[in-house]
């Protein structure tokens, strides 16, 4: 697990997070969501690619997807 510090695409608030690589090749992060590719990818706006936790918990269709 390495300590990483972004900015978030949407707010622009610097987050410092966590990501790591399993063995399989998956990514997993800590504090931000990368919406790059996979699951969350989804969830981007345009030209987004890290969206910070409060962010994306924010999203409307997060929210509908998760109930939170």
């Amino acid at each position: 697990m390495s300590e990483i510090t972004i900015t978030c695409d949407r707010c622009g608030k610097v987050v410092h997070g966590l990501i790591d690589t399993l063995p399989d090749g998956t990514t997993i992060t800590g504090g931000f969501y990368d919406v790059t590719g996979g699951n969350w990818s989804e969830f981007a706006r345009w030209e987004e690619e890290r969206i910070c936790d409060q962010c994306m918990f924010n999203d409307p269709k997060y929210k509908k997807r998760y109930g939170i």
